[in-house]
């Protein structure tokens, strides 16, 4: 399983790996992460949020004892951490299985919601892969369809409604 996690603020990367890492560890997938993080939180914030992921905690347990760091890895699979900023943070081209977009909402922080930024996570997925975020916004919606993107509505956890990218043919700026 590749997973890019896009940009988040403070907790989102954290929770978003240990979700995906004890999803990975239930069904016996090593996990390949690559996150982008443009303003890390300390270890010591980070150890202050606990989730019933048994498997999972045991392993970011370790890896904070190495934050922030930029490689970690074990027989868990690997986590790769880019500090910067996404729009130009280095991304591999149709790497990732899934995406998750969780940056402050698009009128607080508009870059990471922007069409350049959703073209360069595009292209960051494989045919098929997942853009998950909780916006459900219109102009974003819009953009996240220019990128080449099938939009779905899916039932959000404590809002109205998130929305699914599903990566479609070509990449937009590779040509056919």
């Amino acid at each position: 399983m590749k997973v890019y996690a896009g940009y988040a603020g403070g907790a989102s990367f954290e929770v978003n790996f240990r979700v995906t890492l004890e999803s990975a560890l239930r069904r016996g997938v090593r996990l390949r992460y690559l996150a982008v993080e443009r303003e890390p939180l300390p270890p010591e914030l980070l150890a202050q949020v606990r989730l019933p992921l048994s498997r999972a905690e045991e392993v970011f347990e370790e890896l904070l004892r190495g934050w922030p760091g930029e490689r970690f890895s074990g027989p868990w699979g690997e986590l790769r951490v880019v500090f910067g900023d996404v729009r130009d943070a280095p991304l591999p081209r149709g790497w990732a299985t899934a995406v998750y977009l969780d940056p402050f909402s698009p009128r607080v922080n508009p870059e990471p919601w922007s069409l350049p930024v959703l073209q360069r996570l595009r292209g960051a997925l494989r045919l098929g892969g997942r853009l998950a975020t909780y916006s459900a916004q219109g102009a974003f919606r819009l953009a996240l369809k220019e990128a080449g993107f099938a939009l779905h509505r899916v039932p959000g956890v404590g809002k109205r409604e998130w929305t699914v990218g599903i990566a479609l043919g070509t990449p937009p700026g590779l040509g056919t």
